[in-house]
């Protein structure tokens, strides 16, 4: 191999190996960034009879190894989420549960909640009222 022939290849060795180093760290940015997991309890993450199966509880675990997190948002009462959330161990920092379509969220770490927005209880007993003369379950 002559001299002109040796330095060409150096030079794609050297460039495909900046190349390669320069993919590597992408792919481990890529990996590292940290995600957000927002689920629903009934219809997602609990099955037709009310319970966490065992492959739910699998897929939460490596996300919560990856270093992911993972927020239960719920039309239930916060108390219901709490129960599922312990069941599930979510109680990491970083971890919350979102209740009442949205009206408290609670730090499943700290167990404060950081968000509350509730009707004025006059309102809510006349919209009780008119629900229960229509017959309709609130």
């Amino acid at each position: 191999m002559n001299k002109e022939s040796q330095k060409l290849r150096n030079g794609l060795f050297l460039f495909m190996s900046q190349i390669v180093k320069e993919e590597m760290v992408r792919r481990r940015k890529r990996v590292r960034r940290k995600k957000i997991l927002f689920l629903d309890l009934d219809g997602t993450l609990l099955n037709d009879a009310k319970q966490i199966t065992q492959g739910n509880r699998e897929a939460l675990r490596k996300a919560l190894e990856a270093g992911h997190k993972v927020v239960i948002a719920t039309g239930r009462a916060m108390a219901s989420a709490v129960k599922q959330n312990l069941q599930l161990g979510l109680t990491e920092p970083g971890c919350y549960i979102i209740a009442y379509n949205g009206g408290m969220i609670l730090d499943s770490h700290t167990g404060q909640i950081i968000f509350q927005k509730m009707l004025p209880g006059d309102l809510a007993f006349r919209i009780m009222q008119i629900a229960k003369a229509q017959r309709v379950h609130i």
